[in-house]
């Protein structure tokens, strides 16, 4: 039985087999790959909810690169804290910081600077907030990215009491906004500006840059109303308490918040109506968001005090309060402060090196390239005087032969006219610079200039170097006689000109120079015997 058919059969099977499997495990990993890019532009569209049941449907088992699993744990941290539901711990997005510091993905490492502020900030941690969104500060590159960052800084260096760094944030996050002509961002970087004025308690610019975020609320989600409202509303407290009551009241009719009653009671207390911030403080009591209430009770505390409500205890509690309050919030905040100079001086040294270094490395390349550069020219000129001197030469020898060939009383014409082709072709070919020198010469041996009016020093060399390829030892005998004076281009031409059979004063009216001038020009020149 032959079985090599059946044989051949079974491989090829294994081998579709194969196939399939590796097209399958390649269909998989792409379908991963842009399942996490739709994630990510439900983000950026801030579809959170969508973003969330697009990332549930991805089972973790199914991905099998690293990559996509770091971009997997970010995008579950980020959505996490867009839709309120922050995972239990920050593991997995240890995970994803540890991939991109390692393979160098800044965008996506700032955002997970970024979201690992987040617990801190909650916690209230705000020193390590502080470090985190710094870090994710000098990665990100994208506007998105940079506003967002921005803006936790404006509220980190709020809570912590640093009110001028505060501003200087809240007018970075403004020009972001101003940039990318963005109107969600625009209403809260105004605000945003108007509050850090307010604490600076600058009242005009709070006021000025309150009305600037005004025509923007319709742009503010129906979910985040009330929290703008009622910055609106705190913005308003000191400059129209009316109106700050005005817009407490609108905040809490989208959500009833500790702040929100806090902040309302706060102006019914500066009008000198006590009874009606003492209600307020007591409903506030009663919200549970997770804001602190320790201001809410000393102020009860405070009014119980005063209508002899409590017993005279409570005077030392207040006072406990009051001192323990005081003393950690300027420490945190002188803290807090720290941190960002000193992390800021630190980014600033690091940026300087390399600064520093790229210029060390220009300055390094240059200098190679000035180096090569005059090597390079060095060498042409070398190169190119060899190449002139054998023109010279060759020319000369030329010339030499029909001077003899002129002398004697034969009939050579037909050799003369040979050589003239000969140096002809020489110059055209191997030397075409000494045709302008060759039009120069004849133009002075056949009278027609006149003056040398317009004459550059070039056309002075030029004339020269042809002039030592007609007779080089003409040349070579005038340059080696010792003079007064080492003999430039402009004094050779000069004793040329006198070879030519030119005078003094017919020198002395072509060159335009007066009878001292000429004088000095042949005292120069003059032979030392």
């Amino acid at each position: 039985m032959n079985i090599f058919p059946y044989f051949c059969r079974m491989i090829k099977k294994l081998v579709y087999t194969i196939v399939a499997f590796s097209l399958l495990a390649a269909c998989t990993h792409k379908g991963v790959s842009e399942r996490l890019e739709e994630v990510d532009s439900l983000v950026i569209a801030e579809k959170y909810d969508s973003a969330f049941t697009v990332l549930s449907e991805i089972k973790e088992s199914s991905i099998t690169n690293p990559s996509d699993r770091a971009h997997y744990y970010l995008l579950q941290t980020q959505v996490g804290y867009l839709i309120d539901q922050p995972l239990s711990s920050d593991s997995l997005l240890d995970f994803a910081i540890s991939y991109y510091e390692k393979y160098k993905d800044d965008d996506r490492l700032a955002d997970c600077y970024y979201y690992k502020s987040n617990r801190e900030a909650l916690s209230e941690n705000y020193s390590q907030a502080i470090l985190y969104t710094k870090k994710a500060e000098e990665l990100a590159n994208d506007p998105h990215q940079q506003y967002k960052i921005a803006e936790r800084i404006t509220f980190l260096n709020e809570s912590s009491g640093n009110y001028t760094l505060q501003l200087d944030y809240a007018r970075k996050t403004l020009k972001l906004a101003l940039l990318a002509n963005n109107k969600n961002w625009l209403a809260y970087s105004y605000s945003n500006v108007g509050i850090a004025f307010s604490n600076l308690d600058q009242y005009d610019s709070t006021r000025y840059y309150i009305n600037k975020s005004i025509p923007y609320i319709n742009y503010i989600g129906d979910n985040n109303k009330a929290i703008f409202l009622a910055n609106l509303g705190m913005l308003y407290k000191r400059v129209d308490p009316k109106k700050a009551k005005e817009y407490f009241y609108e905040s809490l009719k989208y959500e009833e918040t500790t702040g929100g009653y806090e902040h309302l009671a706060d102006v019914y207390y500066m009008e000198g109506k006590q009874d009606e911030a003492y209600k307020l403080w007591k409903k506030a009591l009663t919200i549970d968001d997770g804001d602190y209430k320790d201001n809410i009770i000393h102020n009860i505390l405070a009014y119980d005090i005063e209508h002899g409500h409590v017993e005279k205890v409570c005077d030392n509690v207040d006072e406990i309060i009051h001192i323990k309050d005081s003393i950690l919030h300027k420490l945190k905040n002188d803290t807090i402060k720290d941190l960002q100079l000193r992390f800021d001086h630190e980014v600033a040294m690091r940026k300087q090196e390399q600064v520093t270094n790229y210029w060390r490395i220009g300055g390094l390349v240059a200098a190679v390239l000035l180096l090569l550069l005059a090597i390079y020219t060095l060498w042409k000129r070398s190169r190119m005087n060899d190449r002139m001197h054998d023109v010279q030469m060759q020319i000369s020898d030329y010339m030499s032969q029909i001077r003899e060939l002129e002398a004697s009383r034969e009939d050579a014409s037909a050799t003369i006219k040979e050589l003239n082709k000969k140096i002809k072709n020489i110059l055209e070919e191997k030397s075409p610079q000494l045709l302008r020198g060759q039009m120069l010469y004849e133009q002075i041996k056949e009278g027609q200039l006149k003056s040398f009016y317009g004459w550059t020093k070039k056309d002075i060399k030029l004339f020269v170097q042809f002039y030592k390829v007609m007779d080089y030892r003409t040349v070579h005998s005038i340059v080696s006689v010792k003079r007064a004076e080492p003999i430039t281009d402009h004094r050779l031409f000069y004793l040329l000109l006198k070879h030519m059979g030119k005078t003094d004063a017919r020198i002395q009216e072509m060159f335009g120079i007066s009878d001292t001038g000429i004088k000095v020009l042949r005292s120069r020149t003059k032979e030392i015997k």
